[in-house]
């Protein structure tokens, strides 16, 4: 609801301290477990936060719901070499024509479109080709065209290997003269190397962009 309803950083805030507070009940990749999680994942995409999105995925065993997630990732970041399976372009329709056929079905059993306003806006015009004129998909479709849960196009956030060993001494604490010794460089060639991670994390210190390749999943 808060994910449709666009309270992204305040469903962030309620899974997080559900996952704090039932920590002890849910075992790791636990059923109790992944579902928030999965959820989690959900509002970063939301939010455009793609590696963190990746990193709450992380860990077998692959749900198939984490697997949908995944797959919705690659297609926000245009990564369609990792989305398409290895089929022909006929099965993969009658595939896809079968699986919103259960999806339409599940909608009219239950009432609920909600679900159905996951797929992001820029898919749903491709798929409206494969569904006939009376159903409930359509029609959620076309009653929210303008609304988008996952309105931002994902980018994945990358350092260079040479850039992950400087942030890798920058969270040891190590100063910019350290650095330089340790990897055989000068000062200005960290200075530069430090520039363009602080350009890509979105950062302005060395304290921050250690947080955030931390949290990014970069180190």
């Amino acid at each position: 609801m808060l994910l449709n309803r666009g309270s992204l950083q305040e469903g962030l805030d309620l899974i997080g301290r559900a996952l704090r507070q039932y920590s002890r009940w849910a075992p790791p990749r636990s059923f109790a477990d992944r579902t928030p999680r999965l959820m989690r994942s959900d509002l970063l995409t939301a939010l455009g936060r793609e590696n963190e999105a990746r990193r709450a995925l992380d860990g077998p065993p692959r749900s198939p719901g984490a697997s949908v997630r995944a797959a919705r990732i690659h297609l926000l970041n245009g990564d369609l070499a990792a989305v398409h399976a290895a089929h022909t372009a006929r099965v993969e329709a009658d595939r896809a024509r079968a699986a919103l056929r259960r999806a339409a079905a599940a909608a009219r059993h239950s009432g609920s479109v909600r679900p159905l306003l996951l797929v992001p806006r820029m898919h749903r015009q491709r798929m409206l080709k494969l569904l006939p004129d009376a159903c409930p998909i359509r029609e959620a479709w076309e009653e929210y065209d303008g609304f988008d849960v996952f309105a931002r196009r994902l980018t994945m956030i990358t350092l260079t290997p040479r850039e992950v060993a400087v942030v890798r001494l920058v969270a040891d604490g190590k100063g910019r003269r350290e650095i330089a010794a340790e990897l055989f460089v000068s000062e200005n060639t960290v200075k530069t190397q430090l520039s363009s991670i602080y350009r890509k994390l979105g950062v302005h210190n060395r304290a921050q962009a250690a947080e955030a390749a931390h949290r990014l999943s970069l180190l």
